[in-house]
């Protein structure tokens, strides 16, 4: 009897504290006569003014009074009940209020969408926008309707994070708008271009309406603390539906908002133990607008794998009134495993006081079940067969870029495990910045980050995800050197923390490596560029290059780049790499070569990595280049040699899809598509410029495509968009909000999982394409304009209506061996094109194979006839393209004679040969017109159908245009069908003697395997 009035007792002293803090907090509500409710029902004010009354409150009912009253000294909270209206008038006294941690509750709608302004004693609807949700980051946002298709059908309605909800209280729900979110401003590292910034605040879902699939998609009601910065220790509650809010939930809300800001945390200080080591949990909590420093009681619960509980302590937290901390050790003698924490403060209030973390306990037989990956020509291979990747990049969905410095092995077993069950068999992972939190001096490597990795690596291997680790971003780290490539000092450090990582996952199948991600050679403060870095080893090394090269003397330098700017020996400036109109200071023919030395540095920095990396486990190793690398930046087509298959990140150029993935392709290594996402694009005033269903469709493009180039696979970016970017086009990447729902986009990941699961046993690599197009690196590395757009156009053309996807291979990598299966090779708008490319396609010529040269070629590489110019047999002279140009019609017996424009000022730039037409010598054709820079495409058609019934290949005419890739393997085709209008399409597929038709929808793709002797249908997509 005397324990229970204890009990009672003690439960009566807490209701008083917790009624007391709460009843000192003033709370102020906005309730003004016939103020419009948008996106939500209106609350009755009477029902507004009664649930006020449970609170120290005061209503203000004007703008005026929210202008004279509102800020931080009166009031703790302010209540906004007209969803996404709000006094545009009292914006800035609210922003201000915010600004200096104030919280907030806002009911309904999209927060501060609407603005509304009291014009003549009149409430007046503004101008739908974002910009006030934005200056808040926490705009656009996304409109969801739900029951709008399957995804957005809702099973169940969830409460989250210790909130007592029911989804009765949000009743005629209908429509959720999911909100952007970026809660930081500046970078930790201000000269590294992948940095993080400091998490100024955290997001948690109140509730999440989950659908068929189990994906959570819509977060109805959301919480936002503010924890560093001026607005640290408000909480930003948005309920953002167009629900009828019952006065029940309102009240939830607003207790649980006078509550402030809090987040607690819990890490193990090694994620990854021995056997005879006892774990160590820091757990810290922060509350930004606390005032008691009195220690915070918790409660540890300790599990096993199943879920056994092993330990159940109690311990403090200590520390200032705003943080409190504690390192906990958990004796005891642990079998190999993983092991759960759960952590939950005992006196907080009803705050979000409870957290997860966990620990490995390492296995001693890592390689136990490790798989082999090797490599094709053309696939990854996992034990021998085909390996599609269908992957993502993950890093933590609580840190992001911070998760192995701040691991929680808790959040990735969970991430891990939704990504298995959505089809995910490969994860890119690793480091894009924050190296020297890792190693400062060689060899002194943090070893917290190590068991970290460690933790990360298990976690992977329990759920069967291949893990590809990148070392360095967009330069490597010059550790107090000059040149992150040639300097010595820095390319050692390098190789110390290379080594220090691969030496712990020696042999263990599920790790390789990618050295860099999307490198520039250029000073690494100014980067997305191929540019001089201007330090002593970059002039010694290109002197080097200069005279293994040419061995001439100063003056024949001179003569051969035409150069009378001063030293010979000094690199060519960065503004002589690009396009001007006149030649004032500048050397092309010089900057030609410059872009070639850079490609062989980065070339041979990264043969050096991957022999450091070979030397200790025989392992994959991959370079993940941007689109960068189609132009003169570190391009596939040069360091292919030195890592196992090429890799590229389709990111801008919609358009150019397929041309992306081909010209990072070559013939001898598969090439990943290991990025590729959608870019944050927005209209003129910052709305999204793609719908849901827009994007989702744009990258189920991106993925046929990537496919349909010869691609092994595609790695989509990210799992979770990261809001701890400063820069907003970050805030919107990823298949998981920070609020922890999924985007429309993640269907298309189920879509290829499926249909390769149900291929993979029979694909094969492809066999060689009978049309080869050659890059023209000499016209590009001239700083040509345009320079690409050649390539690009044929390659839509060919694929569009021809139904021929080509491989292409850069000038300076043409080889007899090669070419040895090409029936038609093309040389597009050359201009010039280097002697030992001429010699190679002169001696396929004598094979057989058909040489088309469109456009002018004037010489070489320095634009002199050499014997392997003249041997070509062309016309050199040439002169620019006129505005309209005659074209005689190959394709039709009385050849007819049309029009060929050249506009958008081509005659400025572009030139033709100076013959009247079409002519040849022997095997080798020239088209005098660069017809694939013509406004007619017709014409090229017309040209592309002669020359391929002239190297008898076979292809099948469609006026209509959709992207045709008919990849021939042993004994199936891959077909991959992309369709690019805006209505569905039928396409009648001819193989051969085999005719199938498809329906392709609207901006989709479709896949299909086909057997190539019955033509039946294998496997096809929906």
């Amino acid at each position: 009897m005397k324990s229970a009035k204890k009990i009672l007792l003690l439960f009566l002293i807490v209701s008083t504290i917790i009624y007391s803090q709460q009843s000192s907090k003033k709370v102020a509500f906005f309730i003004a006569d016939n103020f419009p409710a948008i996106d939500v029902p209106v609350i009755v004010n009477s029902e507004l003014e009664k649930l006020a009354a449970n609170y120290n409150y005061q209503i203000l009912k004007s703008v005026e009074s929210l202008n004279n009253n509102l800020n931080t000294t009166n009031f703790s909270l302010l209540v906004l009940p007209y969803g996404s209206a709000f006094p545009l008038d009292a914006w800035q006294t609210i922003l201000n209020f915010l600004n200096s941690g104030g919280s907030i509750i806002n009911i309904g709608g999209s927060p501060f969408y609407q603005p509304v302004l009291w014009q003549d004693s009149v409430w007046t609807l503004g101008i739908p926008q974002q910009t006030f949700a934005r200056k808040l980051m926490i705009g656009p946002a996304d409109k969801i309707e739900l029951q709008s298709n399957r995804f957005y059908s809702p099973v169940k309605t969830i409460a989250m994070n210790n909130f007592l909800f029911d989804e009765n209280e949000l009743k005629n729900l209908t429509t959720v708008y999911e909100l952007t979110y970026r809660f930081t401003i500046q970078k930790d590292f201000a000269v590294e271009d992948g940095s993080s910034g400091p998490r100024d605040a955290i997001i948690r879902p109140l509730a999440h309406m989950i659908n068929k699939s189990n994906y959570p998609f819509a977060a109805p009601i959301i919480e936002i603390d503010r924890l560093q910065g001026s607005n640290a220790g408000g909480r930003w509650i948005f309920s953002t539906s167009n629900a009828q809010h019952s006065v029940t939930l309102i009240k939830k809300l607003i207790d649980r908002a006078l509550q402030g800001a809090l987040e607690l945390t819990a890490n193990p200080i090694f994620a990854s133990i021995h056997n005879n080591e006892i774990p160590l949990i820091r757990i810290n909590l922060f509350q930004p607008s606390n005032t008691s420093n009195k220690p915070v009681k918790i409660s540890v619960t300790l599990r096993n794998e199943k879920n056994k509980v092993l330990l159940t302590k109690k311990y403090e937290l200590t520390g200032t009134n705003d943080f409190k901390t504690a390192t906990i050790s958990l004796e005891g003698r642990y079998s190999t495993g993983f092991y759960s924490v759960d952590v939950e403060a005992e006196n907080i209030n009803q705050q979000n006081n409870k957290i997860v973390t966990g620990f490995w306990v390492r296995d001693k037989n890592p390689l136990f079940n490790s798989p082999q990956i090797i490599v094709s020509k053309d696939w990854l291979r996992k034990d021998g067969k085909v390996f599609p990747v269908i992957g993502t990049t993950y890093m933590a969905s609580d840190v992001h870029r911070k998760f192995l410095f701040e691991p929680n092995p808790y959040v990735w077993k969970n991430d891990f495990e939704m990504m298995k069950r959505s089809g995910i068999n490969f994860i890119r992972t690793g480091l894009w910045n924050s190296w020297s939190r890792i190693m400062l001096d060689r060899g002194a490597v943090d070893e917290s980050f190590l068991r970290a990795l460690d933790a990360f690596v298990m976690t992977a291997i329990k759920n069967e995800i291949v893990v590809c680790f990148n070392f360095f971003a967009f330069t490597p780290p010059l550790n107090g050197g000059t040149n992150p490539y040639l300097d010595p000092s820095a390319l050692d450090w390098q190789k110390t923390l290379i080594t220090l990582i691969t030496t712990r996952y020696k042999d263990i199948g599920w790790v390789h490596y990618d050295l860099i991600n999307e490198p520039s050679y250029s000073p690494p403060n100014d980067i997305w560029k191929n540019s001089p870095i201007g330090d002593s080893y970059e002039k010694a090394e290109w002197q080097k290059w200069i005279n293994k090269k040419y061995n001439l003397t100063a003056t024949g330098l001179q003569n051969k780049w035409r150069d009378a700017i001063g030293d010979i020996y000094s690199p060519p400036s960065e503004s002589e790499l690009s396009y001007r109109i006149y030649k004032e200071d500048r050397r092309p023919r010089k900057a030609i070569d410059f872009n070639l030395f850079t490609q062989d540095v980065v070339t041979n920095w990264a043969d050096t990595l991957t022999r450091t990396i070979k030397s200790v486990s025989n392992t994959l190793v991959t370079l993940g280049q941007d689109e960068g690398g189609t132009s003169t930046r570190p391009s596939q087509q040069f360091h292919y040699t030195a890592v196992d298959y090429t890799s590229i990140h389709t990111w801008w150029l919609n358009d150019d899809l397929l041309w992306d993935g081909l010209i990072t392709k070559v013939p001898e290594k598969p090439n990943l598509i290991s990025e590729t996402g959608l870019m944050r694009l927005e209209d003129i005033d910052g709305e999204p410029w793609r719908s849901p269903s827009i994007a989702r469709n744009l990258l189920d493009r991106k993925f046929g495509l990537g496919f349909a180039s010869r691609g092994a696979g595609i790695v989509q970016w990210a799992w979770n968009i990261n809001p701890y970017m400063p820069i907003d086009n970050e805030s919107a990447i990823g298949f998981f909000r920070p609020d922890g729902t999924a985007k429309l986009e993640i269907e298309t990941l189920g879509k290829y999982s499926k249909f390769f699961e149900a291929a993979n046993t029979i694909i094969e690599d492809y066999e060689p394409a009978e049309v080869v197009v050659v890059i023209p690196n000499t016209k590009i590395f001239a700083g040509r304009k345009n320079a690409d757009l050649s390539t690009k156009r044929l390659v839509r053309t060919i694929t569009d209506h021809l139904g021929i996807t080509p491989s292409l291979i850069s000038e300076y990598k043409l080889t007899s061996v090669r070419l040895a299966n090409a029936k038609l090779v093309i040389i597009p708008s050359a201009e010039f094109i280097n002697d030992e490319a001429a010699k190679v396609l002169y001696n396929a010529s004598l094979n057989g194979t058909k040489v088309l040269f469109t456009g002018s070629l004037e010489g070489n590489s320095y634009g002199e006839i050499s014997e392997s110019i003249s041997r070509l047999g062309l016309i050199n002279k040439s002169t620019p393209v006129s505005y309209y140009e005659k074209y005689v019609i190959h394709n039709n017996q009385s050849n007819a004679e049309t029009i060929a424009t050249f506009d958008n000022q081509q005659s400025e730039f572009i030139k033709k040969c100076i013959a009247d037409n079409l002519y040849s010598n022997n095997n080798i054709y020239h088209e005098p017109l660069p017809l694939e820079l013509a406004k007619e495409k017709e014409l090229l058609i017309d040209l592309l159908k002669y020359m391929l019934g002239k190297s008898l290949i076979e292809y099948y005419y469609d006026e209509t245009p959709l992207s045709t890739n008919i990849l021939p393997m042993k004994n199936h085709f891959l077909v991959v069908l992309v369709n690019e209008s805006s209505a569905d399409l039928t396409k009648i597929l001819r193989l051969g003697s085999i005719s199938i038709s498809t329906k392709v929808k609207t901006g989709q793709s479709k896949l299909l395997i086909v057997n190539r002797q019955s033509g039946t249908v294998i496997s096809e997509t929906d």
